[in-house]
């Protein structure tokens, strides 16, 4: 595949310009009928040998050069579908981490807002309540933390695809990975 084809958008512009290639190629198939018709009259008129021959050679290139061009148009069409195949599976990867990232970011912020959040309390029995609540929402740091490396395996995934770059993401692994160190 010729150029750099990172993204849906891309492969699609590749595709219509191989549609109209293949568009300007359907019309010049049409000449090649009058290419046969324009050899009959030259060999009505009494074309020497020779020259019938190298003309009947000549026909005969266009004519495999055509079956060429048109061969290799369905290849690179099926090349390219595959390719746009490819480019939309991991658009959609981009936009499922983007989802995880960011259910995973609000979690974390709000586990990180609670266990920093400072209580007054008056009396013992409401200290030792608001410490088991506590302890109960740390048992919570499990699932985040289960989540975490659930994205993280995802980001493995994505990363095998070859995805670089994630325009809907707002937090990378990275940062996902920072905000848990604070939890």
């Amino acid at each position: 595949i010729d150029g750099k084809m990172d993204s849906v958008a891309a492969v699609q512009a590749k595709l219509n310009m191989l549609a109209a290639y293949e568009e300007e190629l359907a019309g010049r198939r049409k000449t090649v009928p009058e290419l046969d018709k324009l050899m009959d009259k030259i060999m009505e008129l009494g074309c020497p040998p020779m020259r019938q021959f190298s003309l009947t050679n000549r026909t005969g290139v266009i004519k495999h050069r055509m079956k060429d061009l048109e061969d290799l148009g369905v290849e690179k069409e099926k090349v390219l579908r595959e390719e746009l195949e490819r480019q939309q599976m991991m658009d959609n990867m981009r936009l499922e981490f983007a989802k995880k990232a960011e259910a995973l970011h609000q979690s974390m912020e709000e586990r990180i807002d609670v266990l920093t959040e400072i209580f007054v309390v008056d009396t013992v029995s409401e200290a030792e309540q608001q410490v088991a609540e506590i302890d109960g929402f740390r048992a919570s740091l499990t699932e985040v933390s289960k989540e975490l490396e659930s994205v993280s395996s995802y980001a493995g995934e994505m990363n095998v695809m070859g995805i670089k770059k994630n325009p809907y993401a707002r937090f990378e692994l990275g940062d996902l990975e920072q905000m848990m160190s604070l939890c």
